[in-house]
């Protein structure tokens, strides 16, 4: 924060007009340092914003507290045009936050106004949750983590219970003054750290599940044993891919390989089908074990082995393993040059 920002509050609200006036006074009367909220913007419901209209505006408790404040009442920028409500495609704006599409319109209208503010180098954003229903801070709260910079705040105004019965709009006087309270929630700053997929967009839900999917392909576990006698594959911490015995059988040659290639001597762990055919006698034999001679179909011919691939790769696609890409069994070079490998670091492989 330098001395040239602008303090302004960001605030979901409901139909409780008045935790907008007691997190006002709260920044300017109780705050150590006073931080002096010059713009006030609300992201509300259209009943929300009738509501704030008439209690705050209409019926001048705004205005009050900026008398009993002594703040020039042009000095804070709040009216109508700074209450918002996200509206339906046909101009309709929304009455509540209840159904997905509810949610979703919300969650695009403040994810633009958040960043819109954040993105402005002459202010300093305090973000209230205390208003609004539990997703609408939910929200905000998401949206300061990936979109808050250092001097940003995300803070939650409360009163004791027996203030919030009378019509309690922010304190009169030191006594009431210790009945308001305000918890300044810490919480990770993510911008600049994190990408952040379509940023431009609105579209905030979207953005959320294509930032989860980007981190879940660049996460890598943190053990991956293959439980030889079971044809599973245990993944820690998220999951198992079972396999049939065949592709069983290709896979752990394929990781098995993976583990033991010597990088150092410059070996490549990407093998061709025929040396895939060619390893397999000396695989199975390695593993007599788990894989005995009176089994005929461990037998495979070529178009077998690529029709195998493919099953596995299906198989793994299916599950909620991450990222699916270091499990599926890669290829590189085309037909009928093509090698087929495992990306898995060899680190983490285990065989049991």
């Amino acid at each position: 924060m330098t001395e040239k920002q602008k303090h302004i509050l960001i605030a979901p609200c409901g139909q409780t007009p008045q935790v907008i006036t007691e997190t006002i006074y709260y920044f300017y009367k109780m705050a150590k340092p006073p931080q002096k909220i010059q713009e006030v913007h609300i992201i509300t419901t259209k009943i929300g914003r009738e509501k704030i209209i008439e209690t705050l505006l209409r019926n001048g408790r705004f205005y009050k507290l900026c008398n009993d404040l002594n703040i020039q009442r042009d000095l804070i920028k709040f009216n109508d045009d700074t209450i918002y409500v996200p509206t339906y495609n046909n101009g309709t704006p929304i009455e509540d936050i209840k159904t997905d599409k509810d949610n979703e319109l919300f969650a695009e209208r403040l994810w633009e106004l958040v960043k819109n503010h954040t993105d402005r180098e002459d202010v300093c954003v305090h973000c209230s949750i205390a208003g609004g229903r539990k997703t609408m801070s939910a929200y905000a709260a998401v949206m300061m983590t990936l979109l808050g910079r250092p001097g940003d705040t995300v803070s939650h105004v409360l009163l004791d219970n027996e203030q919030e019965l009378q019509g309690f709009f922010y304190p009169k006087n030191k006594k009431e003054e210790a009945h308001l309270h305000l918890a300044n929630i810490p919480y990770l700053r993510l911008r600049g750290k994190i990408s952040i997929p379509n940023i431009k967009e609105n579209n905030f839900i979207k953005i959320i599940h294509e930032m989860q999917k980007e981190l879940d392909e660049n996460s890598i576990p943190k053990k991956v044993e293959l439980l030889i006698e079971d044809h599973t594959i245990v993944v820690t911490p998220n999951g198992k891919i079972r396999l049939t015995p065949r592709e069983f059988f290709l896979y752990h040659l394929l990781a098995y390989k993976r583990k033991n290639c010597s990088s150092v001597d410059g070996e490549d762990y990407y093998l061709s089908v025929d040396q895939i055919l060619k390893y397999m006698s000396e695989f199975k034999d390695s593993q007599k074990v788990y894989y005995p001679e009176d089994q005929a179909h461990w037998s495979m011919d070529k178009e077998t082995i690529r029709e195998i691939i493919t099953r596995i790769n299906n198989t793994i696609d299916k599950t909620n393993i991450s990222p699916k890409r270091i499990f599926k069994i890669d290829h590189k070079g085309s037909r009928p040059s093509t090698k087929y490998g495992i990306k898995l670091p060899e680190d983490i492989i285990e065989f049991k």
